[in-house]
């Protein structure tokens, strides 16, 4: 049996790129064992144009904030289930220096135009030093989207749930072979699972392990994304996620530990004054890249071979228009921008 093109991963990278792949009706077939430290079925899936310690624009926001928003509406409807939530974060400083240094940048058109300077206080945050408002930013619901992307899937017919055998894999007369499959093309979308993968092993991951908390909290505002060292997501039912850590040391080990809940359970006391109760305590890795940009191509000597991974904490606003261009790098052999393609580690 002949397929267009082999999908590994059902993460949120190989979710979009087999959508696109939908969009420009092309045959696929993604195979995906799910395993512990997924980072996608985990994040609480926000997005933002500002971000960062320095409270910076993000990259290319303004072309990838659009984009992704159009891309979960139609996913949405595709799939009959709310995903995407339009929030303002309600980011509160933590210093007078912070508070001074966004002062001084609110001259600066391409950061101000997403702000606003002078929000309505929220009734139960800790905020001594007062806060911002951040516009065009949310969250979307990424367990919802890939369990129905993954009913969709079983429904065509296009998902394996087995473990991928690289070895398995080979080309013969510029086609892929796979078990009884022939494939044009194969794009890898394995995320943390990168390490087996004996094609791509020559990229310079930096995984970083994150930890987060399901919280029940009476008396939380739910209309605005809270954001003091860790983000606070209202999920519904006084339900919230609250995270996440960031741990560059113990990314072999995707459980969650002691540290990390006594770490997050003292950063959301210094957000709010109501009382919580943790329900829930996950973690996963996300395979970011070193230059923080997501990593797509084609193998520099393998053709037809292909890779989408290191969305890293961006993923829900990057992952969408990343996906796209590599779909169309593929079948139209569009070219992608430098700064994603896999070529700059060679």
């Amino acid at each position: 049996m002949h397929k267009d093109i082999l999908i590994v991963g059902r993460g949120l990278a190989g979710t979009l790129l087999s959508y696109f792949c939908k969009l420009q009706g092309k045959s696929y077939l993604i195979i995906d064992q799910s395993s512990p430290g997924e980072a996608s079925s985990i994040a609480a899936g926000m997005f933002t144009p500002i971000s960062g310690k320095r409270m910076a624009k993000s990259w290319m926001a303004e072309t990838l904030i659009p984009f992704a928003t159009q891309t979960y509406i139609a996913i949405e409807k595709l799939l009959e289930t709310k995903l995407l939530h339009n929030q303002q974060i309600y980011q509160v400083f933590s210093s007078i220096k912070e508070q001074n240094d966004f002062a001084a940048r609110l001259d600066q058109a391409d950061f101000a135009s997403y702000l606003n300077p002078h929000p309505l206080p929220y009734p139960h945050a800790v905020e001594p030093f007062g806060a911002f408002e951040v516009n065009q930013s949310g969250w979307v619901n990424l367990p919802a989207m890939l369990s129905g992307f993954e009913q969709l899937l079983l429904q065509e017919d296009s998902l394996e749930n087995e473990a991928f055998n690289h070895q398995a894999l080979n080309i013969e007369n510029n086609q892929w072979h796979y078990a009884q499959y022939t494939f044009g093309n194969v794009a890898f979308c394995e995320g943390h699972q990168y390490r087996h993968n004996p094609y791509f092993n020559f990229i310079p991951y930096t995984p970083t392990k994150g930890e987060v908390l399901t919280i029940r909290c009476n008396g939380l505002e739910t209309e605005r994304i809270i954001k003091k060292g860790l983000y606070l997501v209202s999920i519904g039912n006084d339900c919230y996620k609250a995270g996440a850590t960031y741990d560059y040391i113990h990314t072999q080990h995707p459980n969650p530990t002691p540290q990390g809940l006594d770490e997050l359970v003292e950063k959301l006391r210094t957000i709010t004054n109501l009382p919580f109760e943790v329900i829930k305590h996950e973690s996963g890795i996300r395979p970011t890249a070193k230059d923080r940009r997501p990593i797509a191509g084609e193998h520099p000597q393998h053709k037809n071979l292909y890779i989408l991974n290191g969305l890293g904490t961006k993923g829900v606003m990057v992952g969408p228009w990343v996906a796209h261009k590599l779909v169309k790098n593929i079948f139209d052999k569009e070219p992608l921008i430098p700064e994603i393609r896999v070529s700059r580690f060679i």
